[in-house]
């Protein structure tokens, strides 16, 4: 079993390889769906793919995610929560994953303080993602949301096989308070809980995609 994975892997890193853009180009040319790769140009590999949900909005997304400090998708939060934890207390880390919902619960001074810390870790997290990470499109044209998030939550189920036994020490993710980050290497955890390994049709599948990059 370690042996397939090993070569999905490797084959996925070939398709991917020669097709990563930095986080400042490229949005002008994406297609109206797909999925998006992401790469860890100081750990030199993948730590996410992400896709999106509503059809013909994949421009959109990439652009909200790339270039503005909005916190409009789970990795940005994945970041974040990995650089607050033990930096913080665990009521602001908890509202970080909340999205800030229940702060008007909080005294005015601890409103202000969260505030601050908010503005702070989500200019560190852009900073981070413009700093350390690339990215290069799977064009997935005509495709429904369930057939990309299938996609997606395979390539990810090969990357955790591959990386659950291996130690990347310097990896901002190992600080992750996400038990499935910090143990599989990935910004990522929901994939883990389904069935969906991938197969030589959908290395077959992702070629013919890239075809068309």
């Amino acid at each position: 079993m370690q042996d397939e994975i090993i070569k999905y892997v490797s084959k996925l890193n070939e398709l991917f390889s020669k097709k990563y853009k930095s986080p400042n180009e490229g949005f002008d040319s994406l297609p109206n769906d797909g999925l998006c790769i992401t790469f860890d140009k100081k750990e030199n590999r993948i730590v996410h793919v992400g896709y999106n949900k509503n059809d013909g909005r994949f421009p959109k997304r990439m652009e909200e995610f790339f270039k503005t400090e909005a916190l409009d998708a789970t990795l940005k939060r994945h970041i974040g929560a990995a650089m607050i934890k033990g930096n913080e207390d665990e009521k602001f880390l908890n509202l970080w994953w909340k999205r800030f919902r229940n702060i008007t619960k909080e005294t005015d001074t601890t409103q202000k303080s969260y505030k601050i810390l908010r503005a702070k870790y989500t200019a560190a997290v852009y900073d981070y993602i413009h700093e350390n990470l690339i990215y290069a499109v799977v064009p997935y044209q005509n495709s429904t949301s369930f057939e990309r998030k299938l996609l997606k939550d395979k390539i990810l189920h090969a990357l955790a096989a591959y990386n659950e036994n291996k130690t990347f020490q310097n990896w901002l993710g190992n600080n992750s308070p996400r038990s499935a980050v910090s143990k599989y290497k990935l910004w990522a955890e929901e994939y883990l809980s389904q069935n969906c390994r991938i197969t030589d049709t959908d290395i077959k599948l992702l070629e013919e995609l890239m075809k068309n990059n």
